[in-house]
């Protein structure tokens, strides 16, 4: 039989079990602290992603899912019958868009985890008929994918450019100076006869004043009277009709009639500027009236 520990031995013995239960205990509550720190964060970035308004995924390496937020949920429910995204959890990304795979969609977000770099591009996805906006961000862990649709902004895009083609149709084919210029007085855009009745060419007329096509005597005159008008919005002259010389290319000066147009346009003012040749006046379609109609 072994000898019994002496009161020593048995005080020391039990003194090194408390301090390593305390140790435990200490562990234990550091650790429930840390899963309280992680899941308090988990949902501060939940609530974060779920109230942007993009469509936001998370795939790992292999494409699983890891994590969407409510508009890539809404989102989905328009083809997947299914109200909980936990249920989409650990899927691979393409099982659930299987018309994606070969798409613009497939190819960029390859080229992003393979090379590890961010892409961002815009692209139509014909099962949902709409057009996207989407970025893909590497990480550690594989992919996080944002997209939003931007379909109605495509509208508008195509008949924007649609109204500016007809437009500079009309414009091209009008024997009156039609000339834009910006709130500076710079000019944005001069049409064919701009070059016959002034003698200057597109390419010397663009991005400059449109002081430019008037004598010297009136220039002061023009920059004053458009800085008074952004200022007080008071218009000092009749922008219907006035008559003005112009100045040709030659140094000769040229009857003219001018009428301004205003839109605004991004915030901005635009000018609209007609200006038809009365040297040689002859009866012509009213350029002011189908410009406004354009518009």
């Amino acid at each position: 039989m072994s000898e019994p520990r002496s009161p020593e031995v048995l005080l020391k013995e039990n003194t090194v079990l408390h301090e390593r239960l305390k140790e435990l205990e200490l562990a234990e509550s550091k650790a429930k602290r840390t899963q309280t720190k992680l899941k308090n964060s988990y949902h501060l970035i939940r609530n974060i992603l779920d109230n942007i308004t993009d469509g936001f995924w998370a795939v790992d390496h292999r494409w699983r899912i890891t994590f969407l937020n409510k508009v890539a949920l809404r989102g989905i429910q328009k083809f997947h019958i299914t109200r909980n995204p936990e249920e989409l959890i650990g899927k691979i990304f393409w099982d659930i868009f299987p018309d994606g795979v070969g798409s613009v969609f497939f190819k960029q977000y390859n080229r992003a985890m393979q090379s590890q770099t961010t892409v961002v591009f815009e692209a139509f996805y014909p099962p949902l008929n709409a057009w996207f906006e989407s970025r893909a961000y590497p990480n550690a862990g594989g992919l996080s994918l944002y997209f939003r649709e931007i379909t109605a902004k495509k509208k508008i895009a195509e008949e924007l450019l649609d109204s500016e083609l007809r437009y500079r149709t009309l414009a091209e084919s009008l024997r009156d100076v039609i000339i834009t210029m910006d709130q500076d007085g710079i000019i944005r855009y001069a049409n064919a006869a701009a070059e016959i009745i002034f003698g200057h060419s597109n390419s010397e007329l663009l991005d400059k004043p449109f002081t430019h096509l008037l004598p010297e005597s009136l220039r002061e005159t023009h920059i004053r009277t458009l800085s008074d008008y952004l200022q007080t919005g008071i218009r000092p002259l009749d922008w219907d009709g006035s008559g003005l010389p112009g100045l040709h290319k030659n140094g000769n000066l040229i009857p003219l009639e001018i009428t301004f147009l205003e839109l605004v346009e991004h915030g901005k003012i635009i000018f609209i500027g007609i200006l038809r040749d009365l040297s040689e006046r002859k009866e012509s379609p009213n350029p002011v009236k189908v410009l406004v109609n354009l518009h």
